[in-house]
């Protein structure tokens, strides 16, 4: 039996995307599963991803226009990010609840923990921040994106992400600072002895 015309084109056409969206998928698959690990622990993170790219099969026709579908794969996985810290969230509030405790507003924090201290100040000093202020951070500093690729990926101007950036740099040195204490050197803590001339 022969296929009509119609149906061959629309199954040359499927093996094209199907194609393409590989292509796209090998070339990004490891900067989305790095971004969702540092924002996540493993088992979250393998979740977001999946669904990250699940969105972006359905949308492939909308991906396969893009020039750098990078940033839009970022937004995509930073909104699945969030929709299970939500997730997560509810789910401990209503254990709380069903164990009669007072649930609290604390949200679950699934970032991975490091020996370092001055990784763990920078990440608690980064916990201070807004959850705005994190992500513009990271997605230049850990992502690497330059910042129209940032603001392509938060749906902004090229100007708002700079002043976001600024912003956040110096909220985060802030929060480092008082994190870490301003300790005194050693030359400000030493008695200070007058000699007096022999």
């Amino acid at each position: 039996m022969c296929q009509s015309g119609g149906m061959a084109g629309h199954n040359q056409s499927m093996s094209t995307q199907v194609d393409e969206f590989r292509a796209i998928f090998h070339a990004t698959h490891p900067k989305v599963v790095a971004y969702a690990r540092r924002r996540a622990d493993n088992t979250v993170a393998d979740d977001v991803v999946a669904e990250t790219f699940l969105v972006a099969w359905r949308r492939r026709s909308e991906l396969m226009t893009m020039d750098n579908p990078l940033p839009w794969l970022y937004a995509v996985a930073g909104n699945q990010l969030r929709n299970q810290h939500r997730s997560a969230n509810r789910h401990l509030r209503l254990v709380s609840k069903v164990a009669g405790q007072a649930a609290t507003d604390t949200p679950v924090d699934s970032t991975p923990a490091e020996a370092d201290p001055a990784v763990t100040v920078v990440r608690s000093a980064l916990a201070t921040l807004s959850f705005d202020d994190r992500e513009v951070l990271r997605l230049i500093a850990w992502e690497e994106l330059t910042y129209q690729e940032a603001a392509d990926t938060l749906g902004c101007s090229l100007d708002a992400v700079a002043q976001r950036i600024r912003r956040a740099r110096q909220r985060l040195a802030t929060a480092i600072d008082n994190l870490a204490g301003t300790a005194p050197t050693d030359a400000q803590t030493e008695p200070k002895t007058h000699t007096r001339g022999a």
